[in-house]
């Protein structure tokens, strides 16, 4: 990547766009350790808070997250013309997230042309999963022909939570410690870490894999879905809403999509969109446990662990077959502070696997990969 215009420049614009908010941060150089300024809002306020924040910023550069580059595009990609269009022919693989990132950076080139924009992807650090990781079994002709793997997402929260662990525990890259990493929000998602390595991860071609999340179903048998596009005479674009919109705890408690929402819904259906949930996640721990040959730790990240870490808790209750001794005795996790980020310890102190809920700091996990490509 040419590096003429941001080397040794101030300013860089973090721009995160979600299923369901977008979260923006400011850092005063390409190499500050922390943002100065963050926040977040709706996704359908896009517009005005881009506007907003190049008014009251000085920027020389904007990082903006995009879910899923495909088969091309892994590492960090200058915006322009060209890439813009390659990019737009990929929507239909994250429908819900590649639009808002487009959408991002098209207001962004109409309220600030010739600002630099460069695309930072959340498949970059399950790039190198294992072969067997990544696919799936389907005719090997199909497979090449559409260069289909399992991509995996929530990259940047994943390396973030990483990052964390050897913060918490004073080590570093590289080291052999085996890892879960979940991210909670309204997407959500699990990786199997060891030495430093992705192995294994819940999201698959498309992020509507694996764990039940806020509107999209997650593991759904294949058979079941032609079944039902046949007796319900769905469409591509119909199937697309349905699982992607309608699912998840939406369309299970007919309640909500918030789980905090639905954590206080006394609904027997919301009960049971929690425990789908809950299971699924649980469930994942065991056979991430057996894929990584034992456990020293599980982090967890995202809005549901920031604003309700004692649900992270609950979800480790009664895993001491696996090493998780979740302290019954004390209801509430334990907080801590490091470099200034609050920091829950969900775990006692005797327990053999460390269980952690933080904040994983995605804007500088997007900077470290875009400082990496201008090495």
């Amino acid at each position: 990547m040419n590096n003429q215009h941001t080397q040794n420049k101030s300013g860089v614009l973090v721009i995160n766009p979600g299923s369901s908010s977008l979260k923006w941060a400011y850092f005063k150089s390409l190499a500050a350790s922390s943002a100065s300024a963050s926040g977040q809002n709706d996704v359908g306020k896009v517009s005005s808070e881009i506007a907003g924040l190049l008014s009251r910023y000085p920027v020389e550069l904007i990082v903006i997250r995009f879910v899923h580059g495909g088969h091309d595009f892994v590492t960090p990609l200058t915006i322009d013309e060209v890439s813009f269009r390659k990019l737009r022919e990929l929507q239909s693989l994250a429908p819900i997230h590649n639009q808002s990132s487009l959408l991002c950076s098209k207001i962004m080139s109409e309220n600030a042309p010739g600002l630099r924009q460069i695309a930072v992807f959340d498949t970059e650090f399950f790039h190198t999963l294992p072969r067997v990781a990544q696919m799936y079994g389907l005719p090997r002709k199909i497979m090449e022909k559409y260069n289909i793997r399992r991509f995996g997402f929530h990259g940047f929260a994943h390396a973030g939570m990483l990052k964390g662990w050897h913060t918490l525990h004073g080590t570093g890259p590289g080291g052999d410690e085996r890892l879960i990493t979940v991210q909670l929000g309204s997407g959500c998602s699990m990786a199997a870490i060891s030495n430093g390595r992705p192995i294994d991860c819940t999201m698959g071609f498309t992020p509507n894999d694996g764990l039940l999340m806020s509107t999209r179903c997650g593991d759904i048998d294949p058979g079941l879905l032609t079944w039902l596009q046949k007796k319900e005479n769905w469409n591509p674009d119909q199937t697309d809403r349905i699982l992607n919109n309608k699912s998840g705890w939406l369309g299970l408690s007919g309640v909500s999509s918030n789980m905090a929402e639905l954590l206080q819904h006394d609904s027997i259906a919301a009960r049971l969109a929690v425990n789908l949930f809950t299971y699924r996640i649980r469930k994942t721990i065991g056979a991430y446990y057996a894929v990584l040959g034992g456990l020293d730790g599980i982090i967890f990240s995202g809005g549901i662990p920031e604003h309700s870490p004692g649900f992270c808790k609950e979800i480790l209750a009664n895993l001491q077959h696996l090493g998780i001794d979740s302290d019954v005795e004390n209801k509430l996790p334990i907080l801590n502070t490091f470099s200034g980020i609050e920091t829950y310890r969900l775990t006692s102190p005797r327990s053999p696997v460390a269980c952690w809920s933080m904040c994983s700091n995605e804007a500088r996990s997007m900077l470290d990969s875009v400082e990496k490509s201008l090495q």
